[in-house]
């Protein structure tokens, strides 16, 4: 646990100064107040990092020194810029023992839930060895060859992976997912905290009900909690999404105050910034990146300037085009999209059958002869599942606000909500059509209900919220206190450990070999969890090494695909 909140605090400090540097030289003015400001910073500081380190990957492993490396250098190009050092030294100077008492509880609880056993499947099956390539080599060509699912790639694991060192093996898991949990977590106190104070704006309610909304599901979905605590990138980009959506919401209630510091972007970059670095995340972010796209080149108004940010947030999504080149020979794996013929590259039956399994969610429940597939399967997957029943009415909720948030954009009562409705809708439709998982749905189905749940009561409760006035600030800490403590008691399931979270789980496997290539496999229908790598369940028999004298580091090629 104070492993847990020890590197949160680095992590924080270093995301903070990062994106203090990009808000400063975007002359970001929307984001004025202090809370919201070191928030975005945050965020912001956490997609370049992980970016940079995902960059990185593909010339040298992610060890810690290399991480520390990264962050630093990222921090030096911030602080060259004098009102980044003067907005740094403004925090320090302001931060005041109340705000460090009302963190430190949030992060404490946060901490309380994350260090409980990791259990998602997908971290034994595929997530923790990447993790641990990422921190033993730099791009490893070919890994896809080993298990598909190798493959797959996120700068979220790459995050991960300079904490994967020494007696931190194994335990650090969830100190990326964490630390955007409590990121998530502070901006709806945060926004709670003025709406009590009755000095809440359009973007605070949005915050509270966004992320109240989120956590709920969280709090209330077994596998969404099981998600929670793991190397799982779905719900950061949850979270990120909100974030996106926030910012928007931001930057388009803003005055428009003249300045005399002139920049070659707007402040509109800042969520198209942060949606590009959500990509590299996850490509479910691909809709937000689009609309956050549109809105900059609407706010922009100059087609020079446009295409340039076009092509600078294009250039943050290179690092994970290269990392999928070099591990499976698709840009986009497990999208069969341009895939290229390298000696690496596994067959392409082998992809096609990955891409089906992930995103051709027809084939999931294999309609008969004679049936409409979409309507068909649609049937199965509403009736497999509680949440996918929840996830519908979502859906159904954000087509009747359609008509609302329309007409409040009508009259400007709530300025970007039209951008809102369309990341709300093309997010939804984007999923639908390619994988509805549940956790890949969840941030684009509650956006629309959560902006209109936001539009009433910015109205309703504007300047006199229910009990207001009889609670002050000490108070509010103290109910935060409870809160905490209440939601901490739910949520724990084992003992707390208090220096660091438990090991990931231990399996029996056995050593298998195919070719030149020694690796080891998991027993029954156990997979990989904390197995040192190579761990793989059967390898073919056409894959051997790339280069045998350098052995696994060198990569792996497929016989039948080399020229």
């Amino acid at each position: 646990m104070l492993s847990l909140l020890f590197a949160w605090t680095i992590l924080f400090i270093f995301c903070s100064i990062i994106g203090a540097g990009v808000l400063n030289d975007l002359n970001a003015s929307s984001f004025e107040r202090q809370g919201d400001r070191q928030l975005l910073a945050a965020w912001l500081g956490l997609v370049l990092l992980a970016t940079g380190l995902l960059t990185t990957s593909l010339l040298l492993p992610l060890s810690p020194l290399v991480g520390l490396a990264v962050a630093l250098v990222l921090c030096g190009v911030a602080l060259r810029s004098i009102g980044t050092r003067q907005e740094v030294r403004h925090w320090l100077v302001t931060l005041s023992r109340r705000k460090l008492l009302a963190v430190a509880l949030l992060s404490v609880g946060v901490a309380a839930i994350m260090v409980q056993p990791v259990v998602w499947i997908d971290t034994g099956l595929y997530h923790y060895s990447v993790i641990q390539w990422l921190a033993r080599f730099s791009a490893v060509p070919g890994l896809a060859l080993l298990f598909s699912n190798l493959g797959f790639t996120s700068s979220w694991f790459a995050l991960a992976a300079p904490f994967n060192t020494g007696i931190f093996t194994g335990q650090m898991l969830t100190v990326a997912t964490g630390f955007a949990f409590l990121l998530a977590v502070c901006q709806f106190f945060l926004g709670l905290a003025r709406s009590v104070q009755n000095q809440a704006q359009s973007s605070d309610w949005f915050a509270i009900a966004y992320f109240g909304v989120l956590g709920l599901l969280i709090a209330i979905v077994e596998v969404h909690r099981n998600i929670l605590v793991s190397t799982s990138p779905d719900l950061p980009i949850a979270f990120l999404i909100g974030t996106v959506a926030w910012a928007v919401v931001v930057i388009a209630n803003a005055p428009v105050i003249p300045s005399p510091k002139k920049t070659f972007f707007s402040e509109a970059f800042v969520p198209l910034l942060l949606a590009a670095g959500t990509v590299t995340i996850k490509l479910v972010a691909l809709p937000i990146l689009a609309i956050s796209f549109l809105l900059f080149a609407a706010m922009q108004k100059q087609w020079r300037k446009t295409v340039a940010g076009g092509l600078l947030a294009g250039l943050m999504l290179l690092p994970l085009i290269a990392h999928g080149i070099i591990t499976s020979g698709c840009p986009l794996f497990p999208s069969t999209a341009i895939c290229l013929t390298l000696p690496w590259s596994p067959l392409a039956k082998s992809v096609q059958a990955v891409s089906d399994n992930t995103s051709n969610w027809v084939t999931w429940y294999q309609p008969p002869p004679g049936v409409n597939p979409w309507l068909w399967s649609f049937q199965q997957w509403f009736g497999n599942s509680e949440t996918h029943k929840v996830l519908v009415g979502f859906m159904v909720l954000s087509v009747a606000a359609i008509p609302f948030l329309a007409r409040k954009a009508v009259f400007k009562q709530f300025s970007g909500q039209l951008w809102l409705l369309t990341s709300g809708l093309a997010g939804t439709l984007f999923v639908m059509k390619t994988a509805p998982v549940s956790r890949f749905l969840l941030p684009y189905t509650i956006l629309l209900p959560t902006v209109a749940i936001a539009l009433y009561c910015h109205r309703r409760f504007k300047s006199s919220f229910p009990f207001g006035g009889a609670l002050s600030s000490r108070r509010l800490i103290a109910v935060v206190l409870v809160a905490v403590a209440a939601l901490t008691t739910v949520a724990v399931r084992q003992p707390l450990q208090l220096l660091l979270p438990p090991r990931l789980m231990d399996v029996s496997t056995t050593q298998k070999q195919t070719n030149d290539i020694a690796y080891r496999s998991p027993t029954g229908k156990e997979v990989c969890w904390n197995t040192v790598i190579p761990c793989a369940f059967q390898v073919e028999k056409e894959v051997r090494l790339r280069n045998p004298n350098r052995g696994i580091q060198a990569g792996f090629v497929h016989q039948s695909t080399q020229k």
